[in-house]
């Protein structure tokens, strides 16, 4: 949920407090494949911010696509979930 609450600007990842050190942990980032807000190659950057490993989910729709796709999110957070 930190995506949810992060700023994917064009010049990069930034957030309110700004940057921030490496993460160490897994990252899932999941996005829209129309979304005008964070397009997949704006997900894709949470890469660089984790020394973990890094999974990119897209899905179909825009901005709006976890009410969308909501079951389909579901399945893979759960799936994330168990592996952690």
């Amino acid at each position: 949920m930190v995506a949810a609450a992060t700023n994917s600007a064009s010049t990069g990842i930034t957030n309110a407090i700004g940057p921030s050190p490496r993460l160490r942990c897994p990252v899932t980032a999941l996005t829209g494949d129309d979304d005008p807000v964070v397009d997949p190659a704006q997900a894709a950057e949470w890469a660089a911010r984790t020394s973990g490993a890094f999974d990119l989910r897209v899905f179909p729709g825009g901005h709006f696509y976890l009410v969308e796709q909501a079951d389909a999110v579901r399945e893979v957070l759960a799936g994330t979930l168990r592996r952690a």
